[in-house]
């Protein structure tokens, strides 16, 4: 059983700001796999703007959420390890 403290705003760290959602799963499923808990801050601000800016973007492009991985300080360096063995 995994005894890491709960992650709170005040202990935790970025381990990763991505776009893209198969890259968040993948570095979700890796941390689960070593036992590190983590939570993911899931932000669609520039989809809520409004409906056209939802669809397209300020300049025409698709706009995708950002997903923000943290992970409590004491296991970042770790997750830092298990993340740069991933493949893109």
């Amino acid at each position: 059983m995994n005894h890491t403290p709960m992650i709170t705003i005040l202990n935790r760290a970025e381990l990763l700001l991505t776009r893209d959602v198969s890259r968040q799963s993948r570095v979700r499923t890796a941390l689960a796999a070593a036992g590190i808990n983590y939570t993911v801050k899931y932000d669609d601000a520039g989809m809520r703007n409004s409906w056209d800016r939802a669809r397209t973007g300020s300049l025409g492009q698709p706009v995708r959420p950002e997903y923000r991985i943290y992970v409590h300080r004491k296991d970042l360096d770790l997750a830092r390890h298990i993340l740069s063995g991933l493949r893109d």
